[in-house]
């Protein structure tokens, strides 16, 4: 129901701005609603108003992104329901290129490694965790077996000179039966981003 309603807010809000377009789109997916509006509906919508911003040297330089540029507010019957907001509140990060790129067999033929990731996201490369009351771990509901694979965690973590951080615990219903072989490559995904990220915190995995 108070989907619907913000549905309806969007709705009447662009035909009241009076500006038409043929691209126009509501689409409901459930936990988001994405909107594809002219600039004027938005502006309305969140009481705002959006820029275009373009890089002046680079890469994609020739490419616009539009933000908002002072306040933006949502009605206050729908605050609590509207908990985020995308596509006109932040630049999109560049890609920032690799910087191992030694051979396909070693692991880092064009792969995204701490050192980009970190880069990405604006972390400091020198930081680590230095309380031992830190832990993380990823989890999985899945039914099927799933494992990070510890000889290609100890891998990829040498190769891109990080410390040897092992899983502390495997956890979870399974966790006694967990063998070498279970590896997904989801799993072993997430282990090397969480080691790269949170050098010495304490991991477990699920």
């Amino acid at each position: 129901e108070v989907r619907s309603s913000i549905m309806d807010w969007i709705e009447s809000t662009y035909k009241s701005v009076g500006v038409v377009s043929e691209e126009f789109e509501i689409v409901d997916r459930r936990s988001a609603i994405k909107v594809v509006a002219p600039v004027a509906t938005i502006e309305a919508l969140f009481k705002t108003t959006l820029a275009p911003f373009k890089r002046t040297k680079g890469v994609y330089n020739d490419h616009l992104w539009v933000k908002y540029v002072d306040t933006l507010s949502v009605p206050r019957e729908f605050q609590a329901q509207i908990e985020l907001i995308t596509g006109i509140v932040e630049f999109a990060p560049i890609p920032q290129g690799v910087r191992l790129n030694k051979s396909r067999a070693r692991g880092t033929y064009l792969c995204n490694v701490p050192y980009t990731m970190k880069r990405m996201y604006s972390l400091d490369d020198t930081l680590v965790v230095n309380t031992a009351k830190a832990s993380q771990g990823p989890y999985s509901d899945s039914s099927r077996k799933e494992g990070f694979g510890e000889d290609d965690l100890a891998t990829f973590q040498s190769i891109n000179g990080l410390k040897d951080n092992k899983i502390n615990n495997i956890l979870g219903d399974a966790s006694a039966d967990y063998v070498e072989n279970d590896t997904d490559l989801e799993g072993a995904l997430d282990v090397q981003m969480l080691t790269g990220f949170g050098v010495n915190a304490n991991t477990s995995f699920w």
